[in-house]
């Protein structure tokens, strides 16, 4: 079954049903059905053909979930981008994926007005906005305005390309993760079967589109289902349970971090009032745990998933062990494997191997990497965990040198590059230290070069324009030489035990109200 399926089945049996809760506007199955064709037959109109890649650079909107869809029905290939991506990082994506239409606003249009010329493969860019500035420019809604409203009659099939994510690895550049419509199906109803959502329920998502989590679990979810879903644009701890209550929202996602900045908040009547039956979460806390449980009356549900399996490993409502990642998802397979991909003995440590309906195709372009993830026919994840006596799986590290920051992971050495490439550096190690609101936070030793003596504050605005503000160090340490290996690779492990001292460089002091 492809998505559109799945919005042509919510089509037969009711229409009039509202899909989707945006601020003060709601689209019924129907309404959202006519405006995605609008949108697919003026992106035909641009000539797209199926195959084609569509670039997506927007905040949570409802013309973000238009250009999804609509993007489905015409068999292109979405390629979502993080609205905190640099310049130079919206190049290397667009063209990577080789991308003929971008869609964005106009905040983000200038924000990238210095490399469009550079965008070697891009036909067209679609604007959210009320005028456009230039040629090959498009506003959106005159894909909605002057098209006609019939279905495209495109064949798409479970098996054909449905986006590339861009997830950050071990690499220097990110890889773009490919995904078919089967994979969007199989995770949205692995999703509903494991976590329990019902037709009944009202899922809220404040999570950005950009991510496979709102853009699959929630949206593609809810279609599952035949249910309305909320999207907000972004996540206020200020706000949330006001929308939540308004909205009799049931189900909603956050890290683990965001539900501390919720119980950081004062106590309010709506703790209680609420009608949120279930948090779906990540590296909550322990001590805080069931404190929150309590004074929300929600039971947080925590598991694990990654891009490029889409469907993973979760706890289920009623059955629970906090600390652990859950079991398998439904149709998921996992396994914890030696180095030789042998099964390791219960309870000891491994790296976790997953099969299920959701894992990626391939990483796009790039064989080699795909080979070895997806070797013997199981996703290699890089992750370390264990298998408890009851089955449960357990997280306890990676072995891939990534550093999670709140919701984002932060690939160790594209911060290095950038580091590196300053001219007063000599070598850099980048490495993930706690935090209380956001689990990790990056930070970076230095070696300067002989002679040069750069300064915190100038290396931080170098970083900021060269990588998304969320991947720029927050702490910049200064050393003299690096703990090293036989083979002369830095021993980061040994970094980590290093005294912390986070008041060099610290550029950001303040922790920030709401999750960004």
């Amino acid at each position: 079954m492809t998505v559109n399926d799945l919005l042509a089945k919510n089509i037969e049996q009711n229409p009039d049903k509202t899909y989707v809760y945006f601020k003060n506007k709601s689209k019924t199955y129907g309404e959202f059905d006519i405006i995605t064709n609008r949108v697919a037959n003026g992106l035909i109109s641009l000539g797209v053909e199926k195959g084609d890649r569509v670039s997506i650079m927007l905040q949570n909107s409802l013309e973000f979930l238009y250009a999804i869809f609509g993007c489905f029905k015409t068999g292109a290939v979405i390629v979502p981008l993080n609205v905190a991506y640099s310049p130079n990082e919206v190049e290397y994506a667009v063209n990577h994926s080789e991308a003929v239409i971008l869609i964005t606003n106009m905040e983000y249009l200038n924000k990238i007005d210095g490399v469009k010329t550079n965008l070697k493969n891009l036909k067209n860019i679609i604007i959210v906005a009320e005028e456009i500035r230039g040629k090959n420019m498009v506003l959106f809604s005159d894909l909605i305005s002057k098209q006609t409203a019939e279905r495209p009659t495109v064949e798409v099939k479970p098996e054909d390309n449905i986006s590339i994510i861009y997830t950050s690895g071990t690499t220097a550049k990110p890889k773009g993760v490919l995904l078919t419509h089967s994979n969007y199906v199989g995770a949205a109803r692995a999703w509903n079967e494991s976590i329990g959502i019902m037709n009944a329920d009202i899922p809220m998502s404040v999570l950005a589109l950009f991510h496979f989590n709102a853009q699959v679990y929630f949206s593609i979810g809810a279609m599952d289902r035949n249910t309305a879903f909320v999207l907000e644009e972004r996540f206020s701890s200020s706000t949330f349970w006001h929308r939540a209550v308004e909205m009799n929202a049931t189900v909603s996602c956050l890290p683990g971090n965001a539900l501390v900045m919720l119980d950081n908040m004062p106590p309010s009547e709506m703790d209680k009032i609420n009608k949120m039956r279930i948090m779906i979460s990540g590296q909550t806390p322990i001590d805080a745990y069931l404190k929150i449980e309590q004074r929300f009356n929600f039971e947080i549900i925590e598991g694990y998933t990654l891009t490029e399996s889409g469907s993973a490993l979760f706890n289920r409502p009623g059955d629970i062990k906090i600390g652990s990642i859950g079991r398998p998802m439904a149709g998921v397979k996992a396994r914890i494997v030696d180095d030789e991909d042998n099964d390791v003995p219960q309870g000891e440590i491994g790296q976790i191997a997953l099969k299920g309906p959701a894992v990626m195709k391939e990483y796009f372009k790039n064989p080699e990497a795909t080979s070895e993830a997806l070797r013997g026919g199981w996703l290699h994840t890089g992750d370390l965990g264990r298998v408890d006596e009851d089955g449960f799986f357990h997280y306890t590290g990676r072995s891939k040198d990534i550093i999670r920051r709140g919701g984002e992971n932060i690939g160790a050495k594209e911060v290095e590059d950038v580091l590196n490439s300053h001219p007063g550096i000599s070598e850099s190690a980048v490495i993930p230290v706690p935090d209380r609101i956001r689990n990790e936070e990056v930070k970076a030793y230095i070696i300067p070069k002989p002679g040069e003596d750069p300064i915190p504050e100038e290396i931080i605005q170098y970083c900021n324009q060269r990588l998304s503000n969320f991947k720029v160090p927050r702490f910049i340490e200064f050393i003299d030489s690096f703990p090293r290996t036989a083979k002369m690779s830095i021993k980061k492990h040994e970094l980590k035990d290093l005294k912390q001292d986070h008041s060099i460089g610290c550029f950001d002091a303040n922790q920030p109200k709401d999750f960004d």
